[in-house]
């Protein structure tokens, strides 16, 4: 499996939460919420469902990688988790960390960190199988466009119902 450097790119030249709190129209193409209260969408961050919903979301994808391409998964998900891992420490998170900071909302990193790995291995993937849950491709488009995922609009019970609310 080899690493889709257009994503690390594309990540690079995101304006970090730059529409975040703004009251404008959500000019995206997935179905989202929008929540315009900034402790409200901390809280829905660090809420059990968020976590739940992204560790549901890693699970449906390996899970399809394990069925479907186990030759492509299981020796080459750690490799390239290892590479992404760099380019991410290297190349993104600083620029995700000053927007953070500007925020004042430097503990929220460590998450965006994590999405943006997953981000970064779905893209790897989507590259060469089709059919992959789409959870990370729509996580970035959120991201793309300047906003903060905060949450899940469904019960986790309800999994995969729902989609994405964002700040």
């Amino acid at each position: 499996m080899e690493p889709d450097l257009e994503i690390y790119r594309s990540l690079k030249v995101i304006r970090w939460f730059e529409k975040c709190g703004q009251d404008e129209p959500l000019d995206m193409e997935i179905y989202v919420d929008r929540l315009p209260i900034l402790a409200a969408a901390v809280a829905g961050r660090e809420s059990d469902l968020w976590a739940d919903v992204r560790n549901e979301a890693r699970g449906d994808l390996t899970a399809f990688l394990s069925v479907n391409h186990p030759e492509c998964y299981g020796s080459h998900w750690n490799p390239l988790a290892d590479y992404t891992n760099e380019k991410l420490d290297n190349e993104v998170m600083p620029g995700v960390n000053a927007a953070l900071d500007r925020m004042d909302l430097p503990h929220l990193s460590r998450g965006v960190r994590f999405e943006l790995g997953m981000i970064a291995i779905y893209a790897a993937y989507a590259r060469r199988f089709k059919g992959l849950p789409d959870f990370f491709e729509k996580l970035l488009v959120v991201y793309q466009a300047g906003r903060l995922p905060c949450g899940w609009s469904e019960p986790f019970d309800a999994w995969p119902a729902g989609h994405f609310i964002v700040y």
